[in-house]
């Protein structure tokens, strides 16, 4: 699947604080869906951060999803 239909389906950015660190990933799901994209699946999305996600959806609203984080990271999920 090309890179830029994924960043439609999910995108991962860095939040840092004052000195550069990084406190936390805000994670976007269905931040640009296509509208031919109005429903579907995916597992093992790989993500900004070392997250991984499944995603499911439907008329381009989210069914359901988990967030997968090996290294035990901080993330919200930005609507």
């Amino acid at each position: 699947m090309p890179a830029l239909i994924l960043e439609a389906i999910a995108q991962s950015s860095p939040v840092t604080d004052p000195q550069g660190r990084i406190e936390r990933y805000d994670l976007r799901l269905l931040p640009a869906l296509p509208a031919s994209l109005h429903g579907g699946e995916l597992q093992g999305l790989r993500l900004r951060g070392g997250f991984s996600l499944d995603i499911s959806w439907r008329n381009g609203v989210v069914e359901a999803y988990v967030v997968h984080n090996p290294f035990d990271r901080k993330y919200r999920i930005v609507h």
